[in-house]
């Protein structure tokens, strides 16, 4: 089974269960600057993280990637949510450095540098370590969110996600009044 039907039916599996989000996670999708610190992560770690999460769920003539779903600022979101664990942000930079590592060690170059095929490999083999899997996977964790959570909470603009997958969300929706009433 390849990726793209992975994710889909996985998306479906998940579209049918609540997300487990916290109401302090509202922010506006794209509300989020670039700034030179993100969270506790610098600019430069982010992009390296988007490129990550685009290369896990790309972008197809007819279904959104990470990019269209808003998955890196969705992930922003999270992290700078304060009652999320600090750990969380420790290990995402922990997979970055074992990231560059790894391509340095394979190619002699950075991810952002290397073909789709040689991101294949390096993130194969990434994925065979404990913590490389776990990360991969909290990766992809935050992309089914981002994909399936309501807009209000920064991912899935406009409904996008749903759109694709031909789901309707149950009511009552949130509200951007919850975004007042928790910043």
């Amino acid at each position: 089974m390849n990726r793209r039907k992975f994710l889909i039916r996985l998306g479906y599996l998940l579209s049918s269960t609540p997300l487990a989000l916290s109401n302090a996670q509202v922010y506006a999708a794209g509300t989020i600057k670039p700034l030179n610190d993100i969270a506790g992560i610098t600019l430069s770690d982010w992009n390296k993280i988007t490129l990550v999460l685009e290369h896990l769920f790309p972008s197809e003539p007819h279904s959104p990637g990470a990019k269209e779903i808003n998955a890196t600022p969705y992930l922003q979101t999270v992290l700078l949510e304060h009652r999320q664990e600090k750990n969380t942000h420790s290990f995402l930079i922990k997979g970055l450095t074992d990231l560059g590592a790894l391509c340095q060690k394979l190619f002699r170059q950075e991810f952002k540098q290397l073909t789709s095929t040689q991101r294949d490999e390096v993130l194969k083999q990434l994925e065979q370590t404990n913590d490389g899997y776990n990360w991969i996977n909290m990766l992809l964790d935050y992309i089914m969110e981002a994909l399936l959570t309501d807009p209000v909470y920064g991912g899935n603009p406009e409904g996008i996600g749903w759109q694709w997958l031909q789901h309707q969300p149950g009511f009552p929706r949130p509200t951007t009044a919850l975004k007042r009433r928790y910043l």
